[in-house]
């Protein structure tokens, strides 16, 4: 009898070896396709919050300026309320609205001293009826400031708004406002303008108190700002319209520059939109943008090109893709080699067989194989527990805060899904560590981390049995469940006890805590109704934390 003959995909070489190769390659593009996935969720996340993070740090010097100024004239409107003379006693004697201006101008000068920036601040009585005020001004930009005569209303229409903004807006207003930015042509400058108007009993105005802030100083600010490589800042009105910016003229409207803007230009008037990234093209080159408002109403914009941004993710994904089909290929070769091992006993045995059925007495049976199988079994074992141990690393990377070690705001979202059934009661507490700028800027970036930590490690040690997160560059949270709200009190005493504790042994203001702190409470038979329960309790611990940060900053 012939011995029968076949080709190789018909033999059982094949039938073993092609399934095994087969699963490698799809073994390896799985995972490669996982990771590949979420290199890219992480990095779109990370972008996101870094971009914010950068845009919020660079916002916070401005808005400090700005809420400086608003203080000021609050505190000149204050002064003026308590002083101003009655009109009987002005016409009683007229000598008293002098030394009132003189009594007021006193006081605006001492108030003026704490704010450099400013290139004017006034006071106008009764515009509409007289030219009485005190207005004086730093022509020069040198911080010395001249009395200058009060703008004469009656020389100008109310729609001149280059000499009669700052009267006509926050009297119709009738509380204190921000005007957008323009020529002032009482001094001949750019300027933006906070005012008040004083109000009597009956609601009528009778005067104005304001400051100026010359344009320029702040437009350098913004243009002095440089993030990434070539990432820069610019200022836009809430229209779209530029205020400044290094390459495009003011006064032109974004949305020449890409019709994909008009979906950013739309954003602008939506404070919701805060904390996205919107993309546009820009001289062929494909950039990211994102911004915060000022309390003036303008808002700052950062712009950074996104090959920048993503750059490390994309050398990762590079080296990662490069690693895996390497990998890919040394394990089909060992795929191939522990194959022929395990068909090799089989061979021994059909050539056995032929030789029985040759009739030869020598015959040649296969050695034991089970070592071989073993090895083959150990190997693949070994690739999938790399497999995961990559993408279980590439997990607990996206929910880890890098610096701190807490959980990061993608992982506080995470857990409040389960917040938001509104099953069980718990509580927030939203931390802002303060004057990290400050730490930042006196003390350098590296101790900012250091006094950053030092607050994240008191706050996690005494809320050790509550989950803890940071959601932004010096915010934290911390979630309460229910066994815990009740002990919220002693947990508060304890910290500032530690607190001042720490602060008394600091020399250094880098290992000092500043935390202000604010708390809110869900319960579910008294707040059934809430929507959005997680958001709703945060958003009002975040109110609370506010209180408490102005109450630090007044004492």
């Amino acid at each position: 009898m012939k011995p029968r003959r076949f080709g190789f995909f018909k033999s059982i070489r094949f039938k073993i070896i092609a399934p095994v190769m087969a699963a490698i390659v799809l073994l390896t593009a799985f995972f490669t396709y996982i990771a590949i996935n979420q290199v890219d969720k992480i990095s779109d996340e990370n972008a996101i919050e870094v971009m914010n993070l950068l845009c919020k740090n660079e916002t916070a010097g401005l808005n400090e300026q700005l809420l400086k100024v608003e203080y000021s004239v609050d505190v000149m409107a204050t002064f003026v309320y308590e002083n101003v003379p009655s009109d009987e006693e002005i016409d009683a004697d007229p000598t008293v609205l002098d030394e009132h201006m003189d009594v007021v101008g006193k006081y605006l000068d001492s108030i003026a001293k704490i704010n450099p920036e400013i290139v004017s601040y006034y006071y106008n009585y009764k515009p509409l009826e007289m030219v009485a005020g005190y207005w004086m001004v730093d022509d020069d930009g040198n911080g010395t400031f001249a009395r200058k005569t009060v703008t004469d209303l009656s020389q100008y229409d109310e729609d001149d708004t280059n000499h009669t903004a700052w009267y006509y807006i926050p009297a119709n207003a009738k509380t204190g406002v921000w005007l957008d930015p323009y020529y002032n042509s009482n001094f001949n400058m750019y300027i933006i303008s906070y005012e008040i108007p004083l109000i009597d009993d009956n609601g009528a105005v009778y005067g104005i108190v304001g400051m100026d802030l010359n344009l320029y100083s702040i437009i350098e600010d913004v243009l002095d700002v440089s993030v990434y490589d070539t990432g820069s800042a610019c200022l836009l009105q809430d229209d779209g319209t530029v205020i400044c910016h290094k390459d495009i003229k003011m006064g032109t409207n974004i949305i020449l520059i890409d019709a994909y803007l008009y979906e950013f230009v739309e954003a602008l008037y939506d404070e919701d939109s805060e904390g996205e990234l919107f993309e546009y093209t820009y001289d062929d080159e494909v950039k990211e943008m994102a911004f915060c408002s000022l309390r003036n109403g303008l808002k700052f914009v950062l712009t950074v090109p996104e090959s920048e941004i993503y750059a490390d993710e994309h050398a990762f994904l590079n080296k990662y893709i490069s690693i895996s089909i390497v990998c890919g290929i040394v394990f089909l070769l060992l795929a191939s080699i522990i194959c022929h091992k395990i068909l090799s006993p089989l061979l021994k045995l059909t050539n056995a067989a032929r030789d029985i059925g040759d009739g030869k007495d020598d015959v040649v049976f296969p050695e034991d194989s089970n070592d071989e199988i073993g090895i083959l079994s150990e190997t693949m074992q070994s690739m999938q527990h790399k497999m995961r141990q990559t993408v279980e690393g590439l997990y607990r990377n996206a929910n880890q805060d890098a610096l701190t070690g807490v959980g990061n705001k993608r992982a506080y979202l995470e857990y409040c899904k389960g917040l938001d059934e509104g099953k069980e009661k718990f509580g927030i507490v939203m931390f802002d560590v303060n004057y990290l700028k400050k730490v930042n800027d006196e003390c350098g970036h590296a101790k900012g981390d250091i006094y950053l930590n030092n607050n994240c490690e008191l706050i996690a040690g005494i809320f050790r049995a509550c989950p803890m997160y940071r959601i932004g560059g010096d915010e934290f949270v911390v979630i309460l469940p229910g066994s815990q709200t009740d002990k919220a009190q002693y947990y508060f005493k304890e910290m500032d006890m530690r607190a001042e504790q720490i602060n008394q042994m600091s020399d250094n203001l880098w290992d000092r805590i500043d935390v202000a702190r604010g708390y809110a409470e869900f319960d579910p038979e008294k707040d059934a109704f809430i929507e959005n329960i997680s958001e709703a309790v945060a958003k009002k611990a975040d109110e609370e934390m506010y209180k408490d940060k102005a109450g630090k900053r007044r004492t």
